[in-house]
């Protein structure tokens, strides 16, 4: 007995450190997201945590619109128009969220939490100074590193990287706010301003930048200190000032190039290298898609073909990704999956008013509110990075999420 209990605790122990260098895998390496994902379930399965899974279910709010959602994947599947392999391939896309109540029980230890939270944003720092020497030119692009002076991304593309570096400045603002002394508010302070430095003037992903912006909105709405307010409205409207003055700016080129491609787009004449007017043209067919299939869907794995079916002339550029994760819900589910998957959002903002810190309260619902913000200009869980970034910082953020109230259904 005292054996098995042994093999438990170490099985458990392995499958929370796991769970906690996910944080520093996910901006990096998708192979290490790979590797620490089956370790994690790996040692899940031999510390015998299935058992609890249904408690994990009735305990925790959130994880029962988790559930519907991933079950939207599986009935599509029933009646797909896609193929085997794009089913599949879509199919592998929801049950990453299956992460989030696997994962729940393993960030219950505040000290667990923070070590995960702090990981993530050492390898933010780490990866902003990389990024800051392709910029600057000191470091070439390699085998290692992607970018190039006018892109310099580090491990992932722009879009992501930005994502990850937006949300990373908004943990930075949220501990500078709660710093018990000077020099760790400055040095979270310093973290804000580097890696939204990097989001706004380095790196041009518009979606990061979108993100950062409602993401500071929103903290400076909620914060609790007059003098905090207008100290991180300034920071900000530093960084984005710099950036729409600065001609060579990110955010510069970005605008100018939305503003441009938006002037001179004609619906299904969109070339390859015109991102804009090929998102104008997926959004207006994708519509279309939702149009024909309003209810259901055309389901898992079924978009690139009803896409294909769709498109205007032989010319057209055919895409598996509308780069809108609502739309993308809509075409493969319909009407009906696309109300299921608000309403996991929607769950996570209401009940993250449970939560027992402010900062908790604000950081799971900032994270909603990254999601949502993203997804309208990007297919956001269905990419892989952004996809478990968010059952990860799910797990982590609702994992101190005390049970249901007595008579509340989940």
């Amino acid at each position: 007995m005292q054996e098995t209990m042994t093999i438990r605790q170490h099985a458990e122990t392995g499958a929370r450190w796991a769970a906690v260098a996910l944080g520093i895998s996910i901006p990096v390496s998708t192979a290490m997201d790979n590797v620490l994902v089956g370790l994690v379930i790996a040692f899940w399965a031999a510390g015998g945590a299935y058992a609890r899974f249904f408690d994990t279910v009735r305990r925790n709010a959130v994880v029962v619109p988790v559930l519907l959602v991933v079950g939207l994947y599986g009935v599509g599947a029933l009646y797909s128009a896609g193929s085997v392999q794009e089913i599949w391939g879509s199919l592998s896309k929801g049950a990453v969220l299956l992460l989030i109540p696997v994962m729940i029980p393993l960030f219950r230890d505040p000290a667990v939490r923070e070590h995960a939270i702090t990981g993530f944003l050492l390898v933010s720092v780490v990866i902003v100074a990389l990024s800051f020497g392709i910029w600057t030119g000191h470091w070439e692009a390699g085998k290692l590193f992607k970018g190039n002076p006018l892109d310099p991304v580090v491990f992932k593309y722009h879009i992501t990287q930005n994502v990850l570096m937006a949300f990373a400045a908004f943990l930075f603002a949220l501990r500078a706010r709660d710093a018990e002394t000077l020099k760790t508010r400055a040095l979270m302070a310093l973290g804000f301003v580097l890696a939204a430095f990097n989001a706004v003037i380095m790196v041009p992903g518009r979606t990061g930048q979108l993100v950062l912006i409602v993401l500071t909105v929103y903290a400076l709405f909620c914060w609790a200190r007059r003098g905090g307010r207008v100290a991180g409205a300034i920071a900000i409207a530093a960084v984005l000032a710099a950036g729409f003055l600065m001609p060579s700016s990110a955010l510069y080129r970005g605008a100018a190039k939305v503003i441009q491609e938006y002037r001179e787009w004609t619906p299904g004449e969109a070339k390859i290298t015109e991102s804009i007017k090929q998102r104008l043209d997926f959004y207006r067919t994708s519509l279309e898609i939702v149009k024909e299939s309003p209810v259901y869907g055309v389901g898992t794995g079924g978009f690139a073909r009803a896409y294909t079916a769709k498109v205007m002339t032989p010319d057209s550029i055919r895409t598996d990704n509308p780069h809108n994760e609502y739309l993308m819900v809509a075409s493969q589910f319909g009407l009906v999956g696309l109300g299921v998957w608000l309403f996991l959002f929607w769950r996570q903002w209401n009940v993250a008013g449970r939560l027992p810190l402010p900062r908790e309260r604000m950081m799971a619902r900032g994270l909603v509110i990254a999601v949502l913000t993203a997804s309208l200009v990007s297919s956001t869980l269905m990419d892989h990075t952004e996809g478990l970034f968010f059952a990860w910082m799910s797990a982590v953020s609702f994992a101190p999420l005390p049970p249901e109230p007595s008579g509340e259904i989940a």
